[in-house]
């Protein structure tokens, strides 16, 4: 079964910029969870940045990243998906 990869990097000094992809396996840096069978793997350069955040589905808009308290709100001013 793939792997869901999510990630998050710096676009600039004020956009993180989120992704899901597919894969076909984790690495050993990879943090893993298992979802009930739905194996979600965080690279561990990412791990911390994506403490908290959420990610929700909705069919006309898609997937939507939700960080719930942004290290620094004047630095980050957006957050989109890749």
């Amino acid at each position: 079964d793939p792997i869901v990869r999510l990630s998050v990097r710096d676009r600039d000094d004020k956009v993180l910029v989120f992704s899901i992809t597919l894969e076909d396996a984790v690495t050993q840096e990879d943090s893993v969870l298992d979802l009930e069978g739905l194996i979600i793997a965080i690279d561990g350069s990412c791990a911390q940045r994506l403490e908290g955040v959420t990610v929700d589905y909705e069919e006309a808009a898609g997937f939507s990243f939700h960080h719930p308290e942004p290290p620094d709100p004047y630095k980050l001013n957006l957050i989109l998906p890749e």
